[in-house]
């Protein structure tokens, strides 16, 4: 994963290879919740994206499965 973004109703990502794909934040109940700055405190891992503050994790394996390309 090189970055990830929010949109008004889903989550973003751009891999590596910079192919872009998208999940709906409804999915995530606590993403979906949280404010936009609680959701910008993130941390990129080779697994996935972390959020402490929010106890949520996704994995990259998430949006290579179920992700939507954009």
């Amino acid at each position: 994963m090189k970055s990830v973004w929010f949109d008004e109703r889903s989550i973003v990502i751009r891999m590596t290879s910079g192919e872009e794909r998208s999940m709906l934040l409804e999915w995530f109940p606590r993403l979906f919740n949280a404010s936009q700055a609680e959701r910008e405190q993130f941390e990129l891992s080779a697994f996935g994206i972390h959020w402490s503050n929010l106890d949520e994790d996704l994995s990259s394996e998430e949006f290579e499965f179920i992700g939507v390309k954009c």
